[in-house]
């Protein structure tokens, strides 16, 4: 008489398949994605948990974050700072207030991102590369760190003389999220200006500049299941990213995705009881497939669970997190998604949360991607 796996067996034989072959597929990924009972996500978060300490360690790394402008070109179809926004104040940082609010940052973190909307004037390419060059040279004289600290952009698709201009200028990280790799999706949450393939040829100038090549996705994108999930994780692995950021799509208020969203329906297509622990486990399975990267616990998992959002990504393979330092006044207009602002990303908070997760920090070094690292040598 024939016999079938159980759920239970089938998630622990992926999981020793896994540990023999390390990589999974297609379908192995949607299983390991999938609502299970949780003393299977367990075996999942277990594995994922000891292939981030084998692989990077058991150090979490900060970098400060500087939202330094919320004045946006594109028109992304769930986004509080898109273009066509009316209700938000639009702000600009001075150069000065910049450059002074990183010099702080540099006193106690080994790092600052730059992230702003997205603009491709050359004229805004030319006043961020001075920024830039101003940072890098302060550094040597304010950071413990000196030469090593480092400077991230996220500021969007840029031509790639820009690009080129940026890192001549003195940038070490670019971050770009793909969103996600479904161009059927893409287009449903993009402006039609915007364009996957492009996104794509971005990341890989950005790559080929020998810059550490940061992206990630958006999970709860209306029409999104398992296997669009799946294949973003192995897009990761398929470019090589150094930096990973994942979160749940939180539409803003006003955006036509965010006044449409059907999150009963989101779930169901994902296979889901919550976005959280989807989210979660999405985590964990691209630890498992891109072990030497850098993956971020986000701002976005503290509002969908404002009691241990953090933490709990730390705990399933997370090594990074970035404190907010933009300026009181204008956090609140860096409107991205609802509930933003009110998160709190103090260095005692973040301290506090990390070791609640079991992990240590480590303030004095770069904490560069050790998929980075190795490409160097």
């Amino acid at each position: 008489m024939l016999t079938y796996p159980t759920q239970s067996s089938l998630t622990e034989e992926i999981i020793h398949n896994y540990k023999m072959n390390k990589t999974l597929d297609t379908a192995e990924i949607c299983h390991l994605l999938s609502h299970k009972p949780k003393e299977e996500d367990q075996l999942l978060f277990t594995a994922s948990r000891d292939v981030t300490t084998a692989n990077v360690g058991e150090m979490v790394h900060l970098r400060a974050i500087i939202e330094f402008s919320n004045v946006c070109e594109a028109d992304c179809l769930y986004c509080g700072i898109r273009k066509s926004n009316d209700n938000v104040e639009r702000f600009t940082l001075p150069t000065e207030q910049i450059v002074q609010t990183a010099v702080e940052a540099m006193k106690q973190y080994p790092g600052v991102l730059l992230q702003s909307g997205e603009v491709q004037s050359q004229a805004f390419v030319n006043r961020l590369a001075e920024v830039v060059k101003q940072i890098k040279q302060l550094a040597l004289t304010n950071s413990p760190l000196k030469e090593n600290f480092r400077v991230i952009l996220s500021v969007g698709e840029l031509s790639q003389n820009q690009y080129k201009q940026l890192r001549e200028a003195g940038a070490d990280r670019y971050l770009l999220r793909i969103e996600t790799t479904n161009e059927r999706l893409f287009k449903n949450i993009h402006d039609r200006q915007s364009s996957m393939n492009e996104r794509m040829t971005c990341l890989q100038n950005i790559k080929d500049l020998n810059m550490h090549v940061g992206t990630g996705v958006l999970i709860g994108i209306p029409g999104q299941n398992l296997f669009d999930l799946a294949n973003d994780v192995k897009f990761f692995k398929k470019i090589g990213a150094d930096m990973i950021g994942m979160g749940p799509l939180l539409p803003a208020k006003g955006t036509s995705i965010g006044d449409n969203y059907n999150a009963q329906q989101v779930l169901k297509d994902l296979h889901s009881e919550n976005l959280f622990d989807t989210v979660k486990r999405m985590i964990s399975v691209t630890r498992l497939m891109n072990p030497k990267a850098n993956i971020s616990a986000t701002t976005a998992m503290e509002v969908l669970n404002p009691e241990s959002g953090r933490v709990e990504a730390i705990q399933v393979g997370s090594n990074v997190v970035m404190p907010v330092m933009t300026p009181i006044g204008d956090k609140k207009k860096y409107y991205l998604y609802e509930g933003k602002s009110n998160v709190k990303s103090g260095l005692d908070v973040l301290k506090a949360q990390i070791t609640q997760a079991g992990r240590k920090y480590d303030l004095t070094k770069p904490g560069d991607p050790v998929s980075w690292v190795e490409r160097q040598k």
